[in-house]
C-alpha cells in the first residue's frame, strides 16, 4: 500500500487510519494499492480521509470521532447512534455522524463520474465509516452494509474489509490507477506504481488506434522462363507423395484407440469415490440440503483463496480443492452454505491450514458466489456469514452458512448450528 498525502487530517481517527495503512506496508504482499490521505472534494466542504484504491476495489474512508471510547456501537445509517446503550448527542444536535460522511463520499463519487465518464463507468466507489477513538464491536444492519461498512479502523478489521469488497472480476491495470488516481489528483500521483498489485493489462481509458489495413502488393505479371533455366528463387524439395492407408490398417487404428478410451475411462471410473455418484440432495439431522453449485479446482488453491490465507497457500500448496454450495432450510427460513474441502499431502500442513483458516481476518477460500456463481433465491454474498471447520486425515473442510431472503440477522446460534452439521453432510459431487 502506498500512501500520499494531499492535506491535513481531518478526523482524530485519522490517525489510526494512517498508522493501519502504514502497517500494510509497501508493495503487494499484504494488499497493494494507493491510499490518498486527505482527499477533498469539488464540491462539499468536509475532506475525506483516504480515497483506497486497490487492485479489485476503489474505497472511500471518512472518519467520525466519538466522544468516548465505545465497547459497543449500534451505528445505522439512518436513525439515532446508539453508544454502549446511550443516544449519541452532539454539540450541533447531529446524533448520526453517518449522513455527512456518506454526503462527502458521495461528492467524491460525482467528481469521479463527471471528470471520468464513460472510462469509469464500472467503478463503484464503496464506503467506509472509521470511528474512533475506540469501539469495541460495532452493530450495523446486514441490508446497509453494501452501502456503507461501520468500523474501528484497527489493521485486521479494516483489511478484512477491504477484501470482502474487492470484487473486481478483472483488476485495475497499472494504467487504470494511474487515471483513476490522477482524476482526483491530478499531480501528486508517483509513477512508480508498479509494485503495487495493479496487472498490466490494456488501460481503462486508452482506446487502441486501428492499425491500417495492410495493403495487397501487386500482382506480379509472370515470366516465362526458358526450358531448362534456373528459377530465380530455388523451389523447395517436392515432398513424397502421401501413401493412402489400407481399410484394414484403419480399423486397426480406431479399434486400438477405442481400447484406449475405454480402458481410460475403466480407471477413471474405477477410482471415481462415493462423493462423485452422490445425489444432489441431502439431509442431516433434519436439515435439508439442495446443491447449486460445485466446482472442482485441483491444486489451485492459492488462486481461489484470499487474505493470507492465500499467502500461506502460495508456500504450502495443496493437493487438490472442491468447493459447493448449497440451500438449505432452518426452522422455515431459507439459508446458504459455502463449503471447500481442501487435501494435503502431509496432516500437519492440513493442520496448520486450518488453524490458520480458522482466525478471524486471515482471509479464506473463496466461496462460489463470490466468483459469480449465484442461483436464483440465493444471497448476494457470504458476508458475516457463521464458519466452522473440520479436519480428517489430511483433509480440512470449510464451512460458512448465510440467510437468504428477507431474514435478519437474528438467529446466529441457528446458523451456527446449521454450518456445525454440514461439516457431516456426504458431498455430492
Amino acid at each position: 500500500m502506498r500512501l500520499v498525502r494531499l492535506g491535513d487530517p481531518v478526523s482524530k481517527v485519522a490517525d489510526d487510519l494512517k498508522a493501519t495503512l502504514t502497517t500494510w506496508g509497501t508493495g503487494d504482499a499484504v494488499l497493494g494499492g494507493v491510499a490518498l490521505l486527505g482527499y477533498q472534494p469539488l464540491d462539499h466542504p468536509r475532506r475525506i480521509d483516504a480515497v483506497i484504491v486497490v487492485p479489485r476495489a476503489m474505497v472511500v474512508v471518512v472518519g467520525v470521532d466519538l466522544p468516548d471510547p465505545a465497547l459497543k456501537l449500534v451505528a445505522p445509517l439512518s436513525g439515532q447512534w446508539r453508544i454502549d446503550g446511550w443516544p449519541l448527542v452532539s454539540p450541533n444536535g447531529a446524533v448520526n455522524p453517518a449522513a455527512d460522511a456518506l454526503a462527502a463520499a458521495a461528492a467524491m463519487a460525482r467528481h469521479l463520474r463527471s471528470a471520468g465518464g464513460e472510462a469509469v463507468s464500472g467503478v463503484e466507489p464503496v464506503t467506509v465509516i472509521a470511528v474512533g477513538p475506540y469501539v469495541g464491536a460495532v452493530t450495523q444492519p446486514d441490508e446497509e452494509r453494501e452501502q456503507a461498512r461501520v468500523l474501528h479502523p484497527e489493521p485486521m478489521t479494516l483489511l478484512t474489509a477491504v477484501r470482502e469488497v474487492s470484487r473486481r472480476e478483472q483488476p485495475f491495470s497499472l494504467a487504470q490507477a494511474r487515471y483513476l488516481l490522477r482524476l482526483l489528483c491530478p499531480d501528486g500521483v508517483p509513477e512508480d506504481l508498479a509494485d503495487e498489485g495493479f496487472t498490466a493489462t490494456d488501460p481503462l481509458v486508452a482506446t487502441p488506434a486501428k492499425r491500417p489495413r495492410p495493403s495487397r502488393p501487386a500482382r506480379q505479371p509472370k515470366v516465362k522462363q526458358p526450358k531448362g533455366a534456373r528459377p530465380a528463387r530455388q523451389a523447395k524439395a517436392a515432398r513424397p507423395a502421401a501413401r493412402r492407408p489400407s481399410r484394414r490398417s484403419v480399423g486397426i487404428a480406431a479399434l486400438a484407440t477405442t481400447l484406449v478410451v475405454v480402458g481410460v475411462l475403466s480407471v477413471a471410473l474405477a477410482n471415481r469415490s462415493d462423493r462423485d455418484v452422490q445425489p444432489t440432495t441431502a439431509t442431516v439431522d433434519g436439515t435439508n440440503y439442495t446443491r447449486t453449485n460445485v466446482t472442482h479446482d485441483g491444486t489451485a488453491c492459492a488462486a481461489h483463496s484470499y487474505g493470507d490465507v492465500q499467502v500461506w497457500l502460495g508456500s504450502h500448496p495443496c493437493a487438490d480443492l472442491r468447493r459447493w454450495t448449497y440451500a438449505a432450510e432452518v426452522g422455515g427460513r431459507s439459508a446458504a452454505v459455502a463449503v471447500a474441502e481442501v487435501d494435503f499431502a502431509d496432516r500437519d500442513v492440513a493442520v496448520g491450514f486450518q488453524r490458520l483458516a480458522a482466525q478471524p481476518g486471515t482471509g479464506g477460500i473463496s466461496d462460489l458466489v463470490r466468483e459469480g456463481h449465484h442461483w436464483p433465491g440465493g444471497p448476494s454474498s457470504f458476508d458475516n456469514a457463521m464458519f466452522d471447520s473440520s479436519l480428517a486425515g489430511s483433509t480440512v473442510r470449510l464451512v460458512e452458512a448465510v440467510w437468504t431472503g428477507t431474514a435478519t440477522a437474528r438467529g446466529g446460534d441457528d446458523l451456527a448450528a446449521l454450518a456445525k452439521r454440514t461439516l457431516g453432510l456426504p458431498l455430492t459431487g
